[in-house]
């Protein structure tokens, strides 16, 4: 295990630079930490610009900030070295406009927000002021609004779950455009909603999870269409359920947690017809706990989960297999490393684990057990990240939201090695 190799004690140093010209300066044209790892230092002091959302928009990392200035609002770099800039200042004033939920459909960002007018709305952007604009007002009562949430792009549309007038949370579809922007199918009419959830895509169409009121939440899928929005399978028979929940798109299937009622909880997968909706992954009923993290890139799906020996630790199955096999003992026995966010960039993955030694750190792994380690130890003891949405490859590197102990939450950039993090 090798540590950062930088030097800790160039952070002071910088931030008393940067104190000095966020004085001096307009209050978004802000250096980055470049020298420490940090794509961008904008909070000057421990508390941190807290991002949350991010997302990569061509040669721009876009994403959410607090300067401490204008609120958490859209900003914009380039990446290491680069000096970030406020896109928009979409709440004016010291409010947040709160931007989240990203999602990239052609050349602009999509992503929820509330500009404290017209309460929280899908809004979009192409990484300029001029470019960052309110798609639709869905609810029109002032200061109420549609909430968008869990946009995904597919197919040249935006699809997201969101509320009427009524409060009725159905899925929804938009091409970008106001008139463009309509509800897709209301799967459960009335206030109580179709509770959609993990919307994925895959090709040209999406699957999520939805209650009909009749079947209990099961798999469904849309191409688009209120015609061709349907119950996939209804897995576990009757009104229960089976909960499909952490749905990642494989190649040309979607890979999910689900119950039987029968197998217990399980991974399944399906490519959208009732014959192939299998399960794809399950151990004796009782022996193995499944967490809600799952990522699925270069042939291989890997997942936490534990068998009842080894503790909660990072699982693959490999394209062709019929059964998953353990990826490495992170933390060695019955301990467990709760691997978490992973996240593939390029020919390996980067997720989080506590190895019982350094705490909560940045690893790595190229799908074997010898090239599975620790990329860098942020922070002495554990390090704080930030949630698996947050996690984004930005062309062969890794951007994820971290706390050193210095900066407080910042972006954070690594190539899968300790002197490239």
């Amino acid at each position: 295990m090798t540590r950062r190799g930088c030097s800790r004690a160039t952070v002071p140093f910088f931030g008393r630079i940067l104190s000095l010209l966020f004085a001096a300066l307009c209050a978004f044209c802000v250096p980055s930490f470049a020298e420490t790892g940090v794509v961008r230092g904008m909070a000057v002091g421990l508390h941190g610009s807290a991002p949350l959302a991010m997302a990569a928009l061509g040669d721009r990392f876009l994403f959410d900030a607090d300067d401490g200035t204008f609120g958490k609002e859209l900003w914009a770099t380039r990446g290491p070295g680069a000096i970030p800039l406020l896109v928009a200042d979409i709440n004016s004033g010291s409010g947040s406009s709160n931007p989240g939920c990203f999602a990239v459909l052609g050349d602009r960002l999509y992503f929820a927000a509330n500009d404290g007018v017209h309460g929280g709305e899908l809004w979009s952007s192409d990484g300029t002021q001029a470019g960052t604009r309110m798609v639709a007002d869905l609810v029109t009562a002032a200061g109420e609004g549609s909430a968008p949430a869990k946009l995904v792009a597919a197919g040249g549309a935006l699809f997201f779950e969101a509320s009427d007038a009524s409060g009725d949370r159905e899925l929804w579809k938009s091409d970008g455009t106001t008139e463009g922007t309509t509800l897709l199918r209301d799967i459960r009419p009335g206030p109580s909603g179709s509770r959609i959830s993990s919307i994925v895509p895959v090709g040209g169409r999406v699957f999520f999870s939805a209650d009909d009121g009749v079947h209990g939440i099961e798999l469904w899928t849309s191409d688009g269409t209120a015609d061709g929005t349907r119950l996939v399978r209804d897995i576990r028979r009757g009104g229960g359920g089976s909960m499909p929940s952490s749905l990642v798109a494989g190649t040309g299937e979607v890979f999910f947690l689900a119950d039987d009622g029968v197998s217990g909880r399980a991974v399944w997968r399906s490519d959208g017809t009732r014959s192939g909706t299998r399960i794809a992954a399950a151990f004796a009923q009782g022996t193995l706990r499944w967490t809600s993290d799952m990522a699925y890139g270069n042939g291989v799906l890997v997942f936490a989960a534990d068998d009842g020996v080894h503790g909660l630790e990072p699982w693959i199955l490999r394209d062709g297999d019929d059964s998953p096999s353990l990826l490495s003992d992170v933390a060695a026995g019955l301990a467990s490393s709760a691997p978490s966010c992973f996240t593939f960039v390029g020919d390996r993955f980067f997720f989080q684990a506590d190895d019982a030694l350094h705490g909560t750190q940045l690893w790595a792994s190229d799908g074997t057990e010898s090239g599975t380690t620790m990329v860098a130890e942020i922070r002495a003891g554990g390090t704080l990240f930030g949630s698996a949405a947050s996690f984004v490859a930005f062309g062969n590197r890794l951007v994820f939201p971290a706390d050193d102990g210095k900066s407080g939450m910042e972006l954070w950039i690594s190539d899968g090695t300790a002197e490239g993090t």
